[in-house]
Order: C-alpha cells, then structure tokens, then sequence
C-alpha cells in the first residue's frame, strides 16, 4: 500500500542500488564464499532474505506499538458512544454485586475490572472468546497506525538529516504531498484504534455483568428483593441519565450539522415525544410535516367525521415518507460509522 502511495500516485522515483559486477571467478576464489561452502552455510542462504525480512517485520511493528502507546498516553481516547451499549437492566447484576445504595459508573468499572481477573483463570474458553472479540477491533487498526507513524517519522527524517543524498533532491517536490498522506492515514488509522479502546471498558462491563448472572458463588449477592433491584436500577438510571447529560454537554460537529438540517433528535424525541421537534424539521414544508406528525398519534384529528381528515391525512403521507427516508438515513449512516470506526 506504502509503496503504491510513493511510487505510483506520488510518482517518488525508485532509488537506484548499484551493485558491483563481479564474475564466477572472483565469487569462487573470495574467503567468504569459501568459508560459507565449506561450513555449508551456502546451501541454507535462500533463507537469509526471508530472515531478513521477518526481522524487518517485527521491528516495524515493535517501534509501531511504541509509538501507538506515546500516542495514546498523549491523546486518551474517548468516544461519544461509550454508554449504548448498556441500560439499568444490563447492568443491574453488576450493580447488585456492590451490595451497596450509593454508587457510582466508576465504581462499576472498577469491579468489573476485579471480576474480569477471577473470570480470566475460571472460565478460560468464555474469556479466551471474549479476548478473540476484542483483538479483532484493535489489532489491524494499531499495526496499522504504528506503521504510518513510523514511515511518517521516518520520512521527515530522512529529508532533514540527509538532505545531500541524490535521491533525497530528487525528490524533495514530493515531501509535503508523501507527508500529509501519511499524516492523514494515520489519522484515520487512530480514529478507529480511538474508538475501539473508548468501548473497551464498557464491552468489559457488558461481559462480566453477564458472567455474573451465571455464577452460583456470587448468586447470593443477585438474588435480592424486588424493592431493592427497583432502587439499584433507578439508580443506574440516573447515572446513565448523568453520563449521556455530559456527553451532550461537549461540543459536537454532528450535532451542529443535525441542527441546521432540521434533523429530530432522539435524546428529545424521547422526552417529549408527541411534539418536540427542531424549527426545521420536515424542511421544506414544516408547518405541513408537523401537522402530519400530529395527525399520527392525535384520535381527533384522525378520526373519521374530522372535517379535515383528507388534508390531514395528506400530511400524514409527507411527515411518514420523510420519516421513513430519515430512518433509511440513519441505518446507512450506522452502517457507514460502523465500516469507519470497526465497532457495533
């Protein structure tokens, strides 16, 4: 990929390696040849180019995961979708482990994480499972991204430390348009190790909660009260509620393009959900898009003797075309992020 980015779109030219001529006779009378027969080392030397390169290989990758590891440390990643993946009912077998009223998301993290080494050694295959899971998001995605980081570095480097070699000059015209690919591939490359490690804890929390239900040492702790489970998952509520608050508190360049779409919010959508709606929704007729919506769930206004029950209707069609478009959308633009980032 490296090399059809450098060689073909960006046109760098190939170095050229000039080897020395030499003939049969000065190969058969140099020591070198003559020791490597004699010890037989010539008869295995087709090997040494695939030595070599796996050497090669696993250095890369080695100075690659250092370099995902810098970057992680720098830039910890977060994700805006860390808290779907789970509800109060999810949730509620961890919580109960707690065995305590008051407590926190961090709280539950935390013990999922105590849990996780209990269940790493008791249920090797369900965990070995759930490891196989885990390296599928992150493995290509982070050799991928410590590659471009270290052909990035590696780049800028080899045009300021030897700046006189003939190769080099050639092809100094080509340096910015070589970096900001690498650049931009590296990018893209962290946005999806960013999400796939944002969605870790979660994805562990999920997986615990769920060993948990099936665990007879710890089915005294689940098996409570109805009352209590009723106030454990209130609780959960309202922290999940708390979380997703701060998370829509953050800035938001999807939200901002939402918003001037007059596209309806789901978080206020489940609010209010006969009437809340954006000022420009059902663009371009929005005053008929939110009479047809009215005319969806309101019994006087779609009952049969309502004098105006054919216009209504005829914006019932137009609020439900443009809500079947909209949710057409939003599976295409799931299914597209889902491509993009590599998580569910």
């Amino acid at each position: 990929m490296l090399a059809l980015l450098l060689f073909v779109l960006f046109r760098v030219t190939v170095p050229e390696i000039n080897f020395p001529k030499l003939t049969t006779t000065q190969i058969s009378d140099n020591q070198w040849f003559k020791l490597a027969k004699d010890t037989g080392i010539i008869y295995v030397s087709f090997a040494i180019p695939f030595v070599v390169l796996a050497i090669y290989a696993e250095l890369l990758r080695t100075l690659g995961s250092w370099f995902t590891v810098a970057l992680v440390l720098l830039f910890p990643p977060t994700s805006r979708n860390r808290f779907h993946f789970y509800n109060e009912w999810t949730l509620e077998p961890l919580a109960l482990v707690l065995k305590k009223d008051q407590f926190d998301i961090s709280d539950l993290v935390e013990k999922s994480g105590e849990l996780s080494l209990k269940y790493r050694f008791k249920n090797k295959e369900q965990w070995e499972n759930y490891q196989t899971n885990l390296n599928r998001l992150t493995k290509n995605s982070s050799i991928y991204l410590g590659d471009f980081l270290f052909f990035l570095v590696g780049w800028i480097l080899l045009f300021h430390i030897f700046p006189q070699i003939v190769w080099v000059r050639a092809n100094v015209s080509q340096f910015w348009h070589v970096a900001f690919a690498l650049f931009g591939l590296a990018c893209f490359a962290w946005f999806r190790v960013s999400h796939a490690l944002a969605v870790m804890p979660g994805l562990q929390m999920l997986f615990v909660a769920t060993m948990v239900r099936t665990d007879p040492d710890i089915a005294s702790f689940v098996d409570s009260s109805e009352e209590h489970r009723q106030a454990v998952r209130s609780r959960l509520r309202e922290l999940l509620n708390n979380e997703q608050k701060e998370i829509d508190s953050e800035p938001s360049l999807i939200r901002f393009v939402r918003y001037h779409l007059g596209l309806i919010d789901k978080r206020e959508e489940k609010a209010e959900p006969r009437m809340q709606m954006k000022s420009r929704a059902g663009w371009p007729f929005g005053s008929l898009y939110e009479r047809g919506l009215r005319f969806s769930w309101d019994e006087n206004m779609h009952h049969e003797d309502h004098t105006d029950w054919i216009e209504g209707y005829l914006a019932y069609l137009y609020y439900r075309t443009l809500a079947r478009i909209g949710s057409t959308g939003k599976r295409l633009l799931t299914l597209v992020r889902h491509i993009v980032t590599g998580t569910p």
